[in-house]
């Protein structure tokens, strides 16, 4: 399922990438490939893995870590 459609939002930010945050990631980087996909995570290995996987772009292990705009 690659539409690769215009996104109305410049940026997304995913809280949680297990099954379904990582899943969910990966799907808007298959329609909106030009979104930037942020990502909170408890563990850094985790955020360091979907970086080199090129399923988000940057991640955080703390919402307070996370830059007030993301756009």
């Amino acid at each position: 399922m690659n539409t690769n459609k215009s996104s109305s939002f410049p940026s997304i930010c995913i809280v949680g990438l297990g099954l379904i945050g990582g899943s969910l990631c990966k799907l808007i980087r298959s329609i909106y490939p030009d979104t930037i996909i942020y990502a909170i995570s408890r563990r850094q290995e985790t955020i360091e893995y979907a970086i080199k996987e090129s399923i988000i772009d940057r991640g955080f292990t703390s919402l307070t870590d996370c830059p007030s705009s993301m756009s």
